[in-house]
């Protein structure tokens, strides 16, 4: 479980680190879009294109930190005092709520951005009781 993990979390590093240099290659025509909407005074599409550029940041952002957190709980998993089952559902938890979580973030689909997140909090707090139970 522990390398299903440490590759799960390198991998969608890796994916979203490419969504990233995709929102790097697009932002000059952002800003352009932002300020010809700005110019003509357009503020629904201004907040528009705002809004659909700080959501796909936030995605990026998100699923970013949930790969790390995914590598962190790999390292600390030898020192949780958890059964085998435990950890399998654990990492089931982790890996399914990040993707979730992530994707629905960047397409601001609530119901699935909501299950993701409690499925990720979840696989968190099983990790940290795990954890302290070790210490």
């Amino acid at each position: 479980m522990i390398a299903l993990l440490s590759v799960f979390g390198l991998c969608y590093l890796f994916v979203w680190s490419l969504v990233g240099f995709y929102l790097g290659v697009k932002h000059e025509s952002h800003v352009q879009k932002l300020e010809s909407s700005a110019k003509k005074g357009n503020f629904h599409d201004y907040f528009g294109e705002w809004t659909a550029w700080k959501l796909h940041a936030g995605g990026h952002a998100h699923a970013l930190l949930l790969a790390l957190i995914c590598i962190i709980v790999a390292l600390i998993m030898p020192q949780m005092v958890l059964a085998d089952t435990i950890k399998t559902i654990l990492v089931v938890l982790l890996v399914v709520g990040t993707v979730l979580a992530s994707v629905a973030h960047w397409f601001y689909f609530k119901p699935v951005l909501a299950l993701g997140s409690a499925l990720f909090l979840i696989g968190l707090f099983i990790s940290t009781i795990g954890f302290i139970k070790g210490l």
